[in-house]
């Protein structure tokens, strides 16, 4: 899970790409390909919280 806190950040995988804004948050899969960009003009600023089964 992605939760932005400042900035912009795009969250892509192979099937979808999305753009955070402040206060937004995506979750994935934790075994799905995946990165991210900071998309802003500002440094982006995120919790990232990673749960196993």
């Amino acid at each position: 899970m992605f939760h932005v806190f400042a900035g912009q950040l795009e969250v892509c995988t192979v099937q979808e790409t999305v753009i955070l804004n402040v206060g937004d948050t995506a979750t994935l899969r934790v075994d799905m390909e995946h990165w991210f960009t900071n998309t802003g003009k500002e440094p982006a600023r995120l919790f990232l919280t990673v749960l196993g089964p």
